[in-house]
């Protein structure tokens, strides 16, 4: 059992004291301290002057070298007692970092926009704090308005050995890392079409793998793409718009069944743990709901809290999302891969994602190598989307042939395909979701 966080749960009703409050009891508790350890030298001068001695059970103990009673076992505990809650608001007025000039009615870190500065000891906690976050600067967009987002990624491409049909030639297997900057904008009720800037950025090669001739014919630029409003091609539970994901469960409880309801549609391969196999997916749904998406606030609450309850999630004390920015992660192993959910370790906001190799064997790259990293850089409201810059792809038709949907906002699986697959989120059309059971 985590003791700390048994005890952060039992007084989560108790209201948090200011650092200035903390100061005063610490004086109170140390000028008691001082007070009692005066009284043994007071009752010492009084037994030689013959003032009245000390009676009561005290009275009764045998008398120490010099004819004294020893006094130290009573004062003893006093004085640990008292000295123990002491250090302790010692501790607590450093863990909220307050000044000698914070007044009693100013606020504190919590207030300000930063939680309190205490190192986070477990991934349970990270996503507690995250979920007490999630209402500070919450968006509150209106039916008919856009969520625009701005977001850098790095995803890997995958390309297994190829044989050409025609020409007979043989194209050995490949990969590298695809980047990009990212621009978004999507309907916040669904009404409307998106509208995806994505601009190329220089590919990287894959740790433990040369840059393939491949990489080189990724387009560069800035690439425009309509983001079709399909309302009746997906299931309302699986769609990214901001009206839909506010339908969403608002308990742990509730986001968690969500989560492994689709979660569970998934089928193991051969040899494949089928818990395992959900609890990933269960995961990587998340990742989903965060990425270049949003939520009210009570949703994504209720997500982070969730998803603390996802078997073997752990803490990473110390990540970087893709602009470089230092943050607190919560992660889960999955094919060899760790999966990172960062925050701000100071305000718990979400800063992006990232995967990081823990076997070699599994993810064919050395331990340690950075195979994916995200950074949401900006999430706001906007009356609509701006005129393209350049040609769009894509025709907005909902036919299953044109642009993708703009629901449609979760990348394909990390796994290679017969033909490359990369993870850049809309604009690749991946598949959409099977329709929901009827008793969900």
């Amino acid at each position: 059992m985590d003791e700390m966080n048994e005890l952060n749960r039992l007084r989560a009703e108790v209201p948090e004291p200011g650092p200035a409050g903390l100061r005063n009891e610490e004086a109170r508790l140390m000028a008691a301290i001082a007070a009692e350890s005066a009284q043994p030298a007071a009752a010492a001068n009084s037994a030689g002057s013959g003032e009245p001695t000390e009676s009561g059970p005290d009275a009764a103990r045998p008398a120490g070298p010099g004819g004294r009673r020893p006094w130290w076992p009573r004062l003893g505990l006093r004085v640990a007692a008292a000295a123990g809650l002491a250090a302790a608001l010692t501790v607590a007025v450093a863990v909220y970092g307050g000044d000698d000039t914070t007044e009693p009615n100013s606020p504190t870190p919590r207030d300000s926009g930063e939680l309190a500065n205490a190192v986070p000891v477990s991934a349970r906690e990270v996503l507690d704090r995250a979920a007490a976050a999630a209402a500070r600067d919450e968006l509150r967009p209106r039916p008919g308005q856009f969520l625009y987002y701005e977001s850098r990624t790095m995803y890997p491409v995958y390309a297994p050995p190829s044989t050409n049909a025609e020409t007979g030639e043989k194209t050995a297997e490949y990969r590298y890392l695809y980047r990009t900057n990212r621009r978004m904008w999507t309907s916040v009720d669904g009404s409307r079409d998106g509208l995806l800037a994505i601009e190329n950025l220089e590919p990287r090669p894959m740790p433990g793998w040369p840059m393939p001739p491949q990489a080189a014919q990724e387009r560069r630029g800035a690439q425009w793409m309509r983001l079709a409003s399909c309302p009746e091609r997906l299931a309302p539970e699986y769609r990214r718009d901001f009206a839909s994901l506010a339908r969403l469960p608002k308990t742990p409880e509730g986001m968690r069944a969500h989560l492994y309801r689709g979660a569970a549609d998934t089928s193991p391969s051969p040899g494949q743990d089928k818990e395992e196999l959900t609890d990933a997916r269960a995961w990587t749904a998340v990742g989903d709901l965060i990425r270049e998406s949003y939520m009210p606030a009570a949703q994504r609450a209720a997500l982070f809290r969730a998803a603390a309850t996802i078997p073997g999630v752990t803490l990473v004390k110390d990540a970087e999302d893709a602009a470089g920015r230092k943050g607190v992660a919560v992660a889960r192993v999955d094919r060899g891969e760790r999966a990172e959910i960062i925050f701000d370790p100071k305000t718990y906001r979400y800063l992006g994602e990232r995967s990081i190799v823990v076997d070699e064997g599994k993810a064919r790259s050395p331990v340690g190598s950075l195979l994916a990293s995200t950074a949401e850089l900006k999430v706001s409201v906007v009356d609509a989307p701006p005129e393209p810059g350049g040609a769009v792809a894509g025709d907005a038709s909902c036919d299953g042939g044109g642009a993708p949907s703009a629901g449609e906002v979760a990348p394909p699986p990390r796994k290679p395909s017969p033909a490359p697959s990369r993870e850049p989120g809309p604009g690749d059309v991946p598949p959409p979701p099977p329709p929901a059971s009827p008793g969900s």
